[in-house]
């Protein structure tokens, strides 16, 4: 192909997969190990196109942010994402104090 090689699974068809069995993926928001039988549900719908450990690997490392949408779907948020939302609310209760103290330094 021109860029590159396609994977071999597609990344649309993985996480629809995926999402069909997301309550069952992770446990309180941890990823189930490769051992569990889920795996073994999803490589059959991908016609064993990959060893499971491979599609384990790729929602672990996040890879097209598969893990991140799935934990949004069901609604669990990650340490991360607070954060963001934290500073957020921080960032807007702190805009005035922020230009008033570039005003003091200049």
């Amino acid at each position: 192909g021109k860029r590159g090689r396609k994977p071999i699974i597609d990344p649309d068809t993985l996480f629809d997969i995926l999402k069909g069995k997301k309550e069952h993926i992770f446990d309180n928001g941890h990823l189930r190990p490769p051992s569990h039988e889920i795996w073994d549900d999803i490589i059959k719908e991908l016609n064993y196109a990959v060893p499971k450990k491979t599609v384990y690997i790729s929602v672990l490392q996040d890879r097209n942010n598969i893990k991140s949408k799935l934990l949004n779907i069901l609604g669990i948020e990650l340490p991360v994402l607070e954060d963001n939302s934290e500073s957020e609310n921080t960032k807007n209760t702190t805009d005035e104090d922020c230009s008033t103290d570039m005003n003091d330094e200049r």
